[in-house]
C-alpha cells in the first residue's frame, strides 16, 4: 500500500476556541486518559473537524483529519479522487492513513463519513475512544448545502442536487445505510441542531469523563476486593478515588 504521510490538519479549526468550562474539564481528564487517541466518526457535515480541533487544543493533543491528510499527500481533492478513481480507491487511501495514525498517542482523529464501513478501520479505532457525533439530518443537509455539495461526492451520489431537501433525502439514506456501523462507536453523542462546536466538544468531554469514572470505579472495586479477599462487609464500593487532600480526582 502506498504510504500516506500524516500531517496535522485541525489547528485552524481550534483557533477561536476561547477559555471556558472546556479548559477545566480537559485539565481534569488529561491525567486519566493517558494520551489515549480519540476517534470522531459521523456523517459529513457533523462538525468532526471543527470539534476535533477544539478538543485537541484543550487536551494538548495533535489533530488529524483523514480527508485533509489524503488531499495533502496526493495533491488532489477528495472529490477528484472519487471522480477519477472511484470510492474504493479513496477508501483504500483512508484505511492506509488510519493504519499509520493508529500507533500514535495523544491524537484526535477526524474520520471520513464512510470510514466506519470498513472492518479494517474499526481495527485501527479500537486503539482509542470512538465517538459518534450525530446531529439531526436536517442540520447536516443545511451545512452541506451551505458548503456546496460539489465538495461532498456522496452527498449527490453522482447527480445534481439543487435543493436542501434533495440533499437531506440523500443524507438520510446514507445515514440509514451506515447506522449499524456508527453504533459500534464507544460513545453515541446525539447533538441538537443548534449546538455550537464548543458545546459539542464539551459534551464529548462529559461522555469521556463518564467512561473514565466507570473505569476508575471498576479498578477501585477490584483493588478493594483483592485487599479484603472478597466484598464481605465493604458496603458502598462505588467510590471515586481522591487525592491526598481528599478531593475527587475527577
Amino acid at each position: 500500500a502506498r504510504r500516506v504521510a500524516p500531517a496535522r490538519c485541525c489547528a485552524a479549526a481550534a483557533a477561536d476556541a476561547g477559555e471556558s468550562a472546556l479548559d477545566t474539564k480537559a485539565a481534569a481528564l488529561k491525567p486519566h486518559i493517558d494520551g489515549v487517541p480519540i476517534y470522531l466518526v459521523g456523517m459529513m457535515g457533523s462538525g468532526k473537524t471543527t470539534v476535533g480541533g477544539i478538543l485537541s487544543s484543550k487536551l494538548e493533543y495533535m489533530c488529524f483529519d483523514t480527508d485533509s491528510v489524503i488531499e495533502q499527500a496526493t495533491g488532489r481533492a477528495v472529490s477528484e479522487i472519487f471522480s477519477e478513481e472511484g470510492e474504493d480507491a479513496f477508501r483504500a487511501l483512508e484505511t492506509d492513513v488510519l493504519k499509520q495514525l493508529a500507533p500514535l498517542t495523544r491524537t484526535v482523529i477526524c474520520t471520513g463519513g464512510g470510514a466506519v464501513m470498513r472492518v479494517e478501520n474499526w481495527g485501527c479505532m479500537t486503539h482509542g475512544i470512538s465517538v459518534w457525533i450525530d446531529p439531526p439530518v436536517a442540520s447536516l443537509a443545511r451545512r452541506v448545502a451551505a458548503q456546496g455539495s460539489d465538495s461532498r461526492p456522496l452527498a449527490s451520489d453522482g447527480g445534481v442536487l439543487e435543493s436542501v431537501e434533495d440533499i437531506e433525502e440523500r443524507l438520510e439514506a446514507l445515514r440509514e445505510e451506515r447506522e449499524s456501523q456508527y453504533k459500534q462507536a464507544d460513545i453515541h453523542l446525539e447533538v441538537k441542531g443548534a449546538s455550537s462546536p464548543e458545546q459539542v466538544a464539551e459534551y464529548v468531554l462529559d461522555e469521556i469523563e463518564k467512561r473514565v469514572r466507570e473505569t476508575l470505579v471498576k479498578k477501585n472495586m477490584a483493588a478493594m476486593q483483592a485487599e479484603a479477599g472478597g466484598f464481605g462487609e465493604l458496603g458502598n464500593i462505588n467510590v471515586v478515588p481522591e487525592d491526598d487532600a481528599g478531593k475527587p480526582l475527577l
